[in-house]
């Protein structure tokens, strides 16, 4: 089996297949070029910390020491730099590994955040209960149908 080189398809016009000319902004990096830039060189291999245009990549040898220093450098722009924090944006790749993580240690260093997650609606409470109610009317109000939709409410606990 012969293995081909690898091939950047960045180069490429994704309608003609012509090569791209040098400089031009790919398509989905018209609005902010430093993308291309980081795209271009991870393609090739060069290593980058800093870039200019206000996006900063850093490596660390585990996630705790990630999430710290990322926590460390949010600190300093706010509070050296005048930034505010929601100016400011962090990516993660794999929520569930750092999700604890991070609210261990930014309630810490009283970092506000917010974690945007996909929440499948068929493991939410209130998934649980339009599938019961219709399981209910599938199975014609049976009993075993009709005690599944009422115990699917969520608790609330005790009001007042």
């Amino acid at each position: 089996m012969k293995l081909l080189p690898a091939v950047n398809l960045n180069l490429f016009d994704s309608i003609s297949g012509e090569k791209r000319e040098a400089g031009v902004p790919y398509p989905r990096f018209r609005d902010i070029p430093v993308l291309q830039k980081i795209c271009d060189d991870f393609a090739t291999g060069k290593s980058f910390f800093l870039c200019r245009a206000g996006i900063l990549l850093r490596e660390a040898p585990d996630i705790q020491r990630e999430v710290e220093d990322a926590g460390a450098y949010i600190h300093h722009l706010v509070k050296d730099k005048g930034y505010r924090y929601r100016d400011i944006s962090v990516i993660i790749p794999d929520i569930e590994s750092y999700r604890d993580i991070l609210f261990s240690r930014w309630k810490e260093l009283q970092i506000p955040f917010f974690l945007e997650e996909d929440i499948q609606l068929f493991d939410s409470p209130y998934g649980k209960v339009i599938r019961s109610a219709l399981l209910l009317t599938e199975k014609d109000f049976l009993f075993d149908s009709v005690f599944r939709y009422l115990r699917s409410f969520p608790y609330r606990g005790k009001r007042g």
